[in-house]
């Protein structure tokens, strides 16, 4: 199995996860709420070329003042000091047909070592959050470790080198729109 190969190539996934709600102000939380609402995903190249099942992903750029915020907010809530910002999108995820998870990493590397999703837009629900795992190299699988519900304006902050997947395969699953971005984190304090 290719994903088990990969796996074991990148074996330290060490937890560390921060969850915080009201991120944003209530103000600041309406406007963005505002634009998912009636956000245009480009139609093509919506698949991972990567992904054996062509793992479909709807996403669209967030503009540089909210980009600009997102780091801001970071920085303060979390206690971090963000360097860079690698991306930030705005996403829409929706349920899988076919039940089968998408369990990945996002690679850590010199641009990017840290990784958050903000929920905006959907049903609260443990069933539309995100999952993360652990390996198990002796029986060489993984195991669901723990599942962050969505709720709208919650942010989940995890290092880029942990397995996650969106709950998308699970029955109870509703669409959801939020923001992914990808951070450059020096010395956290």
């Amino acid at each position: 199995m290719e994903v088990l190969k990969q796996i074991y190539d990148n074996k330290d996934c060490s937890f560390d996860i921060k969850i915080l709600d009201n991120f944003f102000t209530e103000d600041e939380y309406k406007e963005i709420n505002q634009i998912v609402s009636r956000m245009n995903y480009p139609a093509l190249d919506t698949a991972y070329a990567e992904s054996p099942d062509k793992h479909v992903w709807f996403s669209a750029p967030v503009d540089n003042k909210l980009q600009e915020l997102i780091r801001t907010r970071t920085n303060e809530k979390l206690k971090v000091n963000i360097t860079n910002v690698h991306l930030c999108n705005y996403t829409l995820v929706t349920k899988v047909p076919n039940g089968k998870r998408e369990i990945h990493d996002d690679y850590e590397t010199e641009e990017c070592n840290w990784q958050c999703i903000i929920f905006i837009n959907g049903k609260s629900s443990l069933h539309s959050g995100i999952s993360f795992y652990n390996i198990d190299e002796d029986k060489k699988s993984m195991h669901l470790n723990t599942c962050v519900g969505f709720h709208p304006n919650r942010i989940v902050f995890w290092r880029c080198n942990m397995w996650h997947c969106p709950l998308n395969y699970e029955d109870d699953f509703k669409s959801r729109h939020s923001i992914i971005a990808q951070f450059k984190i020096d010395n956290k304090c």
